[in-house]
């Protein structure tokens, strides 16, 4: 499955069946949740709600200080922003990121090869 130092998958399972998956990245004293799914034919159990707090146990556990729910839009992702916004916590906004570009015909060339990979 993952074997990615310092990467770890979490699963919660139910009747044999998984029905979330979360991928939690641990670096020095933070946890980060980079990407999780449900099966919604399970919404009802409130698995993801349950799997994040076993998480947020486990990063304590690992002297962690912060656990990091790595973004939120409330236009592109309003479900999962008022779900992460569910547990608390501070929101800290940071700079986007951005290409300086120093050759435009190599970068043109960049961005088409992109496409078409």
């Amino acid at each position: 499955m993952l074997n990615i130092p310092g990467v770890e998958l979490f699963v919660a399972i139910y009747n044999k069946k998984i029905i979330v998956a979360n991928i939690v990245m641990f670096y020095k004293e933070t946890a980060i949740y980079l990407h999780g799914a449900s099966d919604y034919q399970y919404r009802n159990l409130m698995a993801p709600y349950l799997l994040q707090w076993q998480q947020i146990l486990e990063a304590k556990e690992r002297g962690c200080s912060e656990y990091d729910f790595w973004g939120i839009d409330e236009k592109k992702w309003p479900g999962v922003t008022r779900f992460k916004r569910g547990f608390g916590g501070k929101e800290i906004v940071y700079p986007g990121a951005y290409d300086l570009v120093f050759q435009p015909t190599w970068y043109r060339i960049y961005k088409l090869a992109k496409i078409f990979k």
